[in-house]
């Protein structure tokens, strides 16, 4: 069943003239066939393997519907089409449509009353459902205008054909960022009887690829039934933008002619380019002037630089070999960003004397997340540690210090006891003479007075 509405500014209107642009709304109802045999999406816009293409009819324009799946998958197929920008050429008030459900398609053909022409006969149902495969909508009226289906028997149409591309390649298994390289790509018709014409390729690449030489955009005359194109394009490689991997979008745009109809077609497709940042990681061997020791701690240490944009992931170090120990397995440094510097240290603890050679294992993930090891071979002179020997006394020295030391205090006790009695005596005299001068000064204050007197 097919219910058609006209509406001009969003309003439902009766009539419209050549000069308006009208909004075509057309409700599509299959009582034969359940949503799921056609497509496994909800309820909502642009299911999947359902599309419409406009056909040549009475009126122009409506070349991209917005389709809308109004079924749940357990119930019948029913689809709302919006057809805008319609305008009616002034003549024929026909107008038609190819409905494409996955392979099957049909051929959809609506009277519109509101052009004013006179009103056509009632049309006959159609009794041929599509050929087995799935029924015509058409049969009832709705909507103020009549019903689609035509009285003559519905032929359906080939399957669209579609441009993909079948497959690309650029040289290995990445980019690294800053080089150039070759892009091949292949695309093909896939419809089995049906060729494509006046194809225009573009191509669209993101951020951290572009078109070395020449134009994005490609003609091809015409590409016949399960035909392919190769075609190569110099491309260069920058920096991507937030590490992530570039992308290159593929439009086509052609026209293939069905039943004596010429209709247009669009498609597009997305391509992925790998593209890694140059590994400009750079480590110094350690710098050895000094001797290791037997159960001593010793540094290796490893001067280094990411002078690379992008930044390394998961930076550890290990030592390999025999005859000694470490602190831990596996030193992990986590990631080094663009730019940063610094050491690398690892600490080994040697258990024999000797040379000892070992190698240390340096392992980083790149941008690739690949894993980038680099080996350093590092050989040490291993010595026992010196312990200081303590200075053995001749006994017989020993012997007379003993023998010497009564005297030694007897003497500083002789010569302490003097200087003790000396400065005694020194200060008793002084004391003596200032209690002598004092008397003396009193005596003569008393002479003075007596003198005063008399």
């Amino acid at each position: 069943m097919i219910d058609t509405l006209v509406l001009v500014d969003g309003q439902v209107v009766d009539s419209i003239d050549e000069k308006q642009d009208a909004e075509i709304q057309v409700v599509l109802n299959n009582k034969t066939v359940k949503t799921s045999q056609v497509t496994d999406s909800k309820p909502g816009p642009d299911p999947e393997n359902i599309s419409i293409d406009r056909l040549s009819d009475g009126f122009r324009g409506g070349d991209h519907p917005e389709i809308i799946l109004e079924s749940a998958p357990d119930q019948k197929l029913t689809l709302k089409v919006n057809f805008k920008n319609v305008r009616w050429r002034g003549k024929d008030d026909l107008f038609s449509f190819q409905l494409n459900l996955g392979d099957t398609t049909q051929k959809i053909e609506i009277h519109i009353r509101e052009v004013n022409l006179s009103k056509p006969e009632e049309p006959v149902p159609d009794d041929n459902p599509g050929a087995g495969e799935i029924p015509d909508f058409g049969g009832d009226y709705g909507g103020g205008s009549y019903g689609g289906g035509t009285s003559d028997p519905v032929k359906i149409n080939s399957a669209t054909p579609n441009l993909i591309v079948s497959q690309y390649s650029f040289g290995g298994d990445n980019v690294k960022a800053g080089s150039k390289f070759e892009l091949t790509l292949t695309f093909g018709n896939t419809s089995k009887n049906l060729n494509v014409e006046n194809v225009v390729m573009s191509i669209e690449p993101e951020g951290g690829l572009s078109i070395a030489d020449g134009s994005n955009t490609f003609y091809f005359d015409s590409l016949g039934p399960k035909a392919e194109k190769t075609l190569k394009i110099n491309m260069n490689s920058t920096t991507p933008e937030n590490g992530a991997s570039p992308a290159i979008n593929i439009a086509f745009r052609y026209e293939y002619v069905d039943n004596d109809q010429r209709m247009e077609k669009t498609s597009s497709e997305k391509i992925v380019i790998p593209v890694i940042q140059k590994d400009r990681m750079e480590i110094t061997e350690p710098s050895i002037t000094e001797p290791a020791y037997i159960g001593q701690e010793f540094v290796l240490s490893f001067p280094y630089v990411n002078k690379g944009k992008g930044t390394l992931y998961n930076v550890a170090l290990k030592a390999e070999g025999e005859g000694f120990s470490t602190l831990v397995p596996v030193q992990n440094l986590g990631n080094f960003e663009s730019g940063k510097s610094g050491s690398m240290d690892f600490v080994i603890i040697p258990e024999q004397p000797g040379e000892l050679k070992l190698k240390v294992v340096i392992t980083y993930e790149n941008a690739d997340e690949k894993e980038i090891k680099k080996e350093y071979p590092v050989t040490l002179m291993v010595q026992e540690m010196m312990v200081p020997e303590t200075p053995v006394v001749p006994e017989q020295q020993v012997e007379q210090s003993s023998s010497k030391t009564p005297w030694i205090i007897a003497a500083a006790a002789v010569i302490l006891g003097g200087l003790g009695f000396f400065f005694y005596r020194k200060k008793k005299k002084k004391a003596a003479n200032q209690s002598l001068s004092s008397n003396q000064d009193l005596e003569s204050y008393f002479d003075d007075s007596a003198k005063k007197d008399e």
